[in-house]
């Protein structure tokens, strides 16, 4: 299930956007971040794709952005298309896709993200 990310507990669990460090990640393990906005034609397909994730690939996390709620955070990012999903080793290393993608393609980068820690 994905779990929401405020501007603040993005800073608090994720990295602090809003300066140097915004590549500083916390994660101490594999996470999964959707940007999209709140009302995106894909809505359902989100859900679809990502809802079982975590008990799936554990210890995955995984978390959404409302670019509309939280602009800020994507821009950070240079996110210019949405949706864009990012991918998190836990180490620091990360990718980012764009568009959206399939439950496949998701489980191949969480696989292939996990390989570089």
């Amino acid at each position: 299930m994905l779990t929401h990310l405020s501007s603040e507990r993005f800073i608090h669990l994720i990295a602090d956007y809003r300066g140097t460090e915004k590549y500083e990640f916390k994660c101490q393990g594999p996470t999964l971040i959707l940007f999209r906005n709140k009302e995106h034609i894909y809505e359902k397909g989100f859900r679809d794709v990502y809802e079982d994730l975590e008990s799936k690939l554990a210890p995955l996390r995984t978390f959404e952005v409302l670019n509309n709620m939280d602009p800020d955070i994507a821009r950070a990012y240079n996110l210019q298309e949405l949706p864009a999903t990012l991918f998190i080793n836990g180490q620091g290393k990360y990718s980012i896709l764009y568009g959206f993608i399939s439950k496949e393609v998701v489980e191949k980068e969480v696989l292939n993200i996990q390989s570089k820690a």
